[in-house]
C-alpha cells in the first residue's frame, strides 16, 4: 500500500490528543499520533482534551468543510469515543441544549440510549457526505458492539471496542462496556448526576444507573491500579 502523502484525521478527547503538562506547549505523552507518523502517515489531529463526542463530530465536519482540497488525501478518520455526559459541558450554553435537556426528562435508560448512539448517526452522515471511512475506538468510553453495526451505520466501523480492556487483558472486546465513568469533580461541573437523579422515572431506570455507576467505579480502579498504562510517562528530572 502506498501511504505517501496519505492523511489520517484524528478526533476525540485527551486519549488521542496526548497529554500536556501545566503551562507547556509540548505534549508529555503525544498519544497515537507519533506511532502513525512513524508509519509514514501525515496526521491532522483535531482531538481536544476534555472534548465531547458531538463536539468531536462538529470539529470533523468543520475541518472537512473548510479544507475540501485535502479530502481526497484522507485515508480514514480515527474517532475516539468518550463519556456521553460530556455533552453537557459542550452544549449547556448552545442552541442544541434544549433538545438534550428534554431528553433528560424521559429517564436515564432512554437518555443513555440516545446519547450513546447519537455520535454513530452523526459519523455516518459525515462518512456518507464526504466519502471517508471512519474507524471508532473505545477510549474514555467503550463502544457498542453487534454484528450488523456497519449495516446500521454505513461508513463507520468499530475497530476497538475497549482500549482499556485491550491494554489490560490484550482483548478489545468487553462483555460489560463502560459508557460513562462518573468521575468525581467532572460530573459536578455540568451537574450531570443531579439532572439525572431528578428525572429517574422507573425502578428500572434507577437499576441501570446504579449498575453503570458500579461499572464506572471498577473502571476507575483499573486506571488507578495500572498507572503504567493510563498515566502519562514523564522523563526523569
Amino acid at each position: 500500500m502506498n501511504i505517501k502523502n496519505k492523511t489520517i484525521l484524528i478526533a476525540g478527547d485527551s486519549w488521542p490528543a496526548g497529554v500536556w503538562g501545566e503551562d507547556s506547549d509540548i505534549p508529555i505523552e503525544p498519544g497515537i499520533s507519533s506511532h502513525l507518523i512513524n508509519h509514514g502517515y501525515q496526521i491532522r489531529n483535531l482531538a481536544k482534551p476534555g472534548g465531547s463526542n458531538l463536539e468531536s463530530v462538529d470539529r470533523i465536519k468543520n475541518y472537512l468543510a473548510c479544507n475540501p482540497t485535502e479530502i481526497s488525501d484522507i485515508k480514514f478518520i480515527l474517532f475516539w469515543k468518550t463519556e456521553f455526559f460530556r455533552e453537557i459541558w459542550y452544549y449547556k450554553k448552545s442552541s442544541i441544549w434544549p433538545t438534550l435537556e428534554k431528553e433528560l426528562a424521559h429517564g436515564y435508560a432512554q437518555l443513555k440510549e440516545h446519547w450513546v448512539y447519537r455520535p454513530y448517526h452523526r459519523l455516518t452522515e459525515v462518512s456518507q457526505q464526504w466519502q471517508v471511512p471512519i474507524y471508532v475506538i473505545g477510549g474514555a468510553s467503550d463502544t457498542v458492539w453487534y454484528d450488523d453495526f456497519e449495516k446500521d451505520f454505513p461508513g463507520v466501523k468499530i475497530v476497538c471496542q475497549s482500549a482499556t480492556n485491550m491494554l489490560i487483558n490484550d482483548c478489545h472486546r468487553i462483555d460489560q462496556p463502560v459508557f460513562c465513568e462518573f468521575i468525581s469533580g467532572w460530573i459536578e461541573e455540568g451537574d450531570f448526576l443531579n439532572l439525572i437523579k431528578k428525572n429517574i422515572t422507573t425502578n428500572q431506570d434507577l437499576k441501570i444507573l446504579l449498575e453503570d455507576m458500579d461499572l464506572a467505579k471498577q473502571r476507575l480502579n483499573e486506571f488507578s491500579d495500572r498507572p503504567d498504562l493510563f498515566l502519562p510517562r514523564r522523563s526523569p528530572s
